[in-house]
């Protein structure tokens, strides 16, 4: 039996390299939950986050808000070690930087926010009923789309922010993300 005219590229290129960004703490006024800030000669492509609204003393329903941020880079907050991030430990360390705004607050001035990415609802449960559940916002629609881009530069950025209705204990975040 013959394949005429098929063909099957191999190619030795890999994917891109990737990462996950985490925070958890509590979350009771506005704060800039977490910051992913590009690298200077790579495109940092958002692709996942993933939500635990912890448990609080009265429910709540609240919204995070996705923000690109431009002109200046966002300061403060505690530094996450990029080595710590990599899914596979082969690839280099993330070039740019992210920022975890729960324990040590992110600083905004002098930054331009240009618009509103998404806004992600999040509910709070009350410690009675338990916890919140875990919300997962695939940004490439199953791999139909590429996700979110951060342009290069560290002025370029993506903050997650919690726009200041009472939080919860245990919240935490995830953010998948990979550069080319």
């Amino acid at each position: 039996m013959s394949f005429q005219g098929f063909s099957s590229p191999i190619t030795n290129e890999s994917p891109p390299p990737s990462y996950t960004a985490s925070v958890s703490g509590s979350v009771t006024t506005t704060t800039n939950v977490i910051a992913i800030i590009s690298g200077a000669s790579k495109t940092t492509i958002l692709k996942r986050i993933i939500i635990n609204g912890g448990t609080a003393t009265a429910a709540t329903a609240g919204q995070l808000n996705l923000i690109r941020g431009t002109v200046a880079a966002p300061a403060g907050g505690t530094a996450v070690t990029a080595a710590t991030m990599q899914h596979d430990t082969t690839d280099a360390a993330y070039t740019g930087s992210v920022l975890q705004g729960i324990a040590s607050a992110i600083t905004t001035a002098g930054m331009t926010s240009t618009a509103t990415a998404i806004n992600i609802p999040a509910a709070v449960e009350t410690t009675a009923i338990g916890y919140s559940p875990t919300v997962q916002y695939d940004l490439t629609n199953n791999g139909e789309f590429e996700g979110i881009a951060i342009p290069t530069g560290a002025t370029n950025s993506m903050l997650l922010s919690w726009p200041g209705t009472a939080g919860g204990a245990n919240f935490a975040v995830m953010v998948d993300f990979s550069e080319q």
